[in-house]
């Protein structure tokens, strides 16, 4: 699918940017064998699901968390959000920071006087809408559906200002073009992250003990939402084991391409043994934007 977009002849008014966001879901058990009829729907799809086509990705112009590009503006400037719905399920599209006003439903221009400023709007399938939004708020902002497990697995993006960058967890997972590899959860609603420096983490680096420095082994545990402990100091020769003892899988990737674990499942877990001095940050790939970051120190 892809947009089909009727300018008008005369418009009303110009913006400074446009974008187009379509939404839609992805069922990974719907392969093209499947759809073509030459081989059975998969377990989810014929069991869980009572033979219904799932969802498993919930995706804007097909991509989901990192790899969707951010709406990128400048303060001041006016921004015209086309929101198509190309899906089957309901999409509260909501942007932190700011309000915008609804200025076309289903291609139709609304009234000046009957136009809604919010800042959330339920897209139902096949539904568009036009939202006017205004640069007046700098920092960098997510743009998500609020229904929590839709954008948990795919769509979120960010609101993005010219001069600025994310903080936090996620700083050092995106690239200067707002892409990165990682995918995540949800900041706050009150505030933006800025190019401002946030104030160092208090909390202490763990480093390995003597028992287990001796044995060249050190275990790290991946728990939902959280990787325990986050930073660990160890010698080089040591292994390090991340052991996944939550309910939901995860994964382990450095930043720079290092290592990469793949699908930890619950009670699962992989190892990687450190033999160069450095430090090595990572991050989960499922739930770095949440949080699931962490740092191994070799000396």
């Amino acid at each position: 699918y892809g947009p089909l977009i009727v300018e008008p002849r005369l418009p009303a008014q110009p913006y400074d940017r446009e974008y187009t966001l379509m939404l839609s879901e992805w069922d990974l058990e719907l392969t093209p064998e499947v759809a073509a009829g030459l081989a059975p729907r998969g377990p989810r799809d014929a069991q869980l699901r009572g033979g219904e086509l799932g969802t498993d990705l919930f995706l804007i112009n097909g991509r989901m968390h990192g790899a969707i590009p951010p709406v990128r503006l400048s303060e001041g400037e006016r921004v015209l959000l086309r929101v198509m719905h190309a899906g089957h399920l309901p999409h509260p599209l909501h942007i932190h920071g700011h309000s915008f006003r609804i200025v076309a439903t289903d291609g139709h221009p609304v009234p000046e006087v009957a136009q809604l400023t919010k800042d959330t709007v339920l897209v139902g399938p096949a539904e568009r809408y036009d939202l006017e939004l205004v640069g007046d708020n700098p920092g960098v902002w997510m743009v998500h559906c609020h229904i929590e497990h839709h954008m948990a697995n795919g769509m979120m993006t960010t609101l993005w200002y010219d001069g600025h960058h994310p903080t936090g967890p996620a700083a050092d997972l995106f690239t200067a073009d707002g892409v990165n590899e990682a995918s995540g959860g949800h900041t706050g609603h009150g505030e933006a992250s800025t190019t401002e420096e946030e104030p160092a983490s208090s909390a202490p680096i763990a480093t390995a003990s003597a028992s287990s420095a001796e044995a060249g082994m050190v275990e790290v545990e991946l728990v939902d939402d959280r990787i325990q402990p986050r930073e660990i100091e160890v010698s080089a020769g040591t292994t390090v084991t991340w052991i996944n003892k939550g309910r939901d899988w995860h994964s382990v990737a450095s930043n720079d391409a290092g290592f990469e674990s793949g699908k930890i499942e619950p009670g699962a877990s992989y190892a990687f043994r450190f033999e160069t001095p450095g430090v090595y940050g990572y991050f989960c790939r499922h739930h770095a934007l949440a949080g699931m970051t962490g740092q191994v120190t070799v000396t």
